[in-house]
């Protein structure tokens, strides 16, 4: 999606590829400063967008972090808006991000929504943005699928309730 440049544009940028790399000495560049409670700071400007009269109290929630970017963020958001969390893919290392987990392999999200009877299972990708349903993953989408499994265990579970009314 998106507009072709013009050729003359295209051409003046292929032009400037073989041209000599400038960079700005480390003193001009920018500095960084620790904000304390910047998790916290975050978290709170995450509810604020969540609508306000609306909360999560009643619901069990599993979100996979991916071991990426929201392991420390996205729990916090939802417990903090009332629902029962479950975190998995929260403890990275530097190297699992994406590994096994998230939103590109919705397995364990699956499993664990299961596991644990959990009305809702939210897939987050390395970065901390959520599933999209109308991306093309690999997988089928998580939070469909997650639904549906979530759907077929309360068809068993009422299936074996009248069973037991007999």
């Amino acid at each position: 999606a998106g507009d072709k440049l013009p050729d003359a544009t295209e051409r003046e940028i292929e032009a400037r590829l073989s041209d000599p790399i400038v960079t700005a000495a480390s003193a001009q560049l920018g500095k960084a400063r620790r904000i304390n409670d910047a998790a916290g700071r975050y978290i709170e400007f995450c509810k604020s967008t969540f609508p306000t009269d609306l909360d999560l109290r009643g619901l069990k929630i599993v979100v996979d972090c991916a071991h990426g970017a929201s392991y420390h963020i996205a729990p916090h958001v939802f417990h903090e808006l009332g629902a029962d969390v479950v975190a998995i893919g929260n403890q990275p290392d530097g190297l699992s991000i994406n590994l096994d987990c998230g939103a590109t392999r919705p397995q364990a999200l699956t499993r664990a929504v299961s596991e644990h009877s959990a009305d809702l299972g939210l897939a987050l990708d390395g970065d901390g943005e959520l599933s999209d349903p109308g991306e093309d993953h690999r997988e089928s989408d998580c939070l469909e699928r997650c639904q549906i499994e979530n759907a077929e265990d309360e068809e068993r579970d009422g299936a074996a309730q009248r069973d037991d009314d007999r």
